[in-house]
């Protein structure tokens, strides 16, 4: 970690727990501060619910595209709820238009386990997850996870819906991983499934699995 990195962490650090935390002054720092995490593929929930509480209380002060990508970026955090913890700070008006309803689609789509939704719908906010580096693998990478938690075998065209991958592209995906391709199916070796490490993720993996294993 460079010593910009580390200096920019202890600022933010400082601020979060100061009462400037809640000024409108303190919106330009938070949200270089953000901008600066989504580039180098890093995450502070603390200081991003922080930005949408400022926003919460200065709405005048929104800036619309660092918001969107806020919550873009929050979608990769399913099971800290990221999202659903920065909407529930959102006015309901902002929630219900714009690429803020597209992302809140997308969220229902992860949520529900409904991952062939999920990618017909991500062009709808392309322009948006570009900005966010590796945001589709990331996405991919999750919803590998739930699925290894619910299948030993699958098939290998069923898999690519998932995942929002065809042809060579699934191929590629499948060979960078521990799992084998046996005819048409897919298969997860013993030892390649994730270990859940926290309680609470593996509450909310249970809920995906069983609503995932409803879809089969």
């Amino acid at each position: 970690m460079s010593d910009t990195v580390v200096s920019t962490t202890i600022n933010i650090d400082a601020l979060l727990n100061s009462a400037d935390r809640y000024e409108d002054k303190s919106i330009p720092v938070f949200e270089e501060y953000i901008l600066n995490q989504i580039k180098n593929k890093q995450f502070n929930m603390e200081a991003s619910l922080a930005l949408v509480k400022l926003y919460q209380f200065y709405p005048n002060n929104i800036n619309i595209e660092v918001l969107e990508m806020l919550l873009a970026q929050c979608l990769l955090y399913l099971k800290e709820q990221a999202f659903n913890l920065a909407l529930y700070m959102i006015p309901d008006n902002m929630q219900s238009s714009g690429n803020i309803a597209k992302l809140c689609l997308l969220s229902d789509a992860l949520e529900t386990a409904h991952f062939s939704n999920f990618w017909a719908k991500v062009d709808d906010v392309k322009p948006i997850i570009d900005k966010i580096p590796d945001f589709e693998n990331s996405i991919r990478s999750f919803i590998a996870e739930i699925v290894m938690r619910v299948y030993r075998t699958i098939n290998k065209d069923y898999f690519g819906e998932l995942l929002g991958l065809k042809d060579d592209e699934l191929l590629s995906f499948i060979e960078n991983t521990k799992w084998k391709i046996d005819g048409d199916n897919v298969t997860f070796p013993l030892g390649s499934q994730p270990v859940t490490k926290k309680v609470k993720e593996s509450v909310q993996f249970e809920q995906l699995i069983k609503i995932l294993q409803t879809l089969k």
